[in-house]
C-alpha cells in the first residue's frame, strides 16, 4: 500500500477517502489494467468508489496512482 493511501486510513473495507474529488463533485477514474476480454476496454473506477469496465473511446478521466516506480 502507498504511503499516501495509508496515510488516509485506505482500507478495502474503508476506501471514501481514496475517491478521487474535483472540488466536491466525485470523479472516474482510470485504472492501468485492459480488461482480460477485450483490447479496447479498461478498468476504471466510478465517482461512487466501485470498479466497472468502461471502452477506451476518448473520454477524459483521470488516473490514480497504485504503485511506486523507483
Amino acid at each position: 500500500q502507498l504511503d499516501y493511501y495509508k496515510g488516509l486510513n485506505v482500507t478495502t473495507s474503508n476506501y471514501s477517502s481514496a475517491i478521487k474529488k474535483n472540488g466536491a463533485s466525485n470523479l472516474v477514474w482510470w485504472l492501468r489494467s485492459a480488461t482480460s476480454y477485450t483490447t479496447s476496454t479498461f478498468t476504471s473506477v466510478s465517482g461512487n468508489g466501485y470498479w466497472y469496465y468502461h471502452p477506451a473511446n476518448g473520454t477524459t478521466y483521470g488516473v490514480s496512482p497504485a504503485f511506486r516506480i523507483a
